[in-house]
């Protein structure tokens, strides 16, 4: 029973890996292709997100039209990773998106699998 316990445990960490990884792996996607509803659903209810000079709390709902507007105006040429890190509960990334018209510094900051922040500079 102890050693399936063990077995139990090692597998629900794996899990819990997984779906980390799974998340920051679709934003980074959906970076790379545009498709702001793959990150709507990941933000939280409410998210720092700056835009160029603009800050601001925004609900999730109104950051996903943000996006949308934003991607609609500057589709993506390419996303490549700068770079990234993880630390407990804690994983961010920062990244260059390179548009049609411009190249943009991208900043995310997951905390329990949902974005907390975003950033595009």
């Amino acid at each position: 029973m102890k050693h399936f316990t063990k077995i139990l445990i090692v597998l629900c960490l794996f899990c819990v890996q997984s779906i980390s990884a799974s998340v920051t792996s679709d934003v980074i996607a959906a970076f790379r292709s545009g498709y702001s509803e793959a990150i709507t659903r990941n933000l939280a209810d409410n998210i720092e997100l700056v835009i160029d000079n603009s800050d601001n709390i925004y609900s999730s709902q109104q950051t996903g039209r943000i996006l949308a507007h934003f991607f609609e105006e500057n589709p993506p040429i390419s996303f490549k990773i700068v770079h990234q890190g993880k630390q407990e509960n804690s994983e961010f990334v920062i990244g260059t998106l390179k548009t049609q018209s411009k190249e943009y510094r991208i900043y995310f900051l997951l905390k329990n699998d949902t974005i907390q922040q975003l950033r595009i500079e």
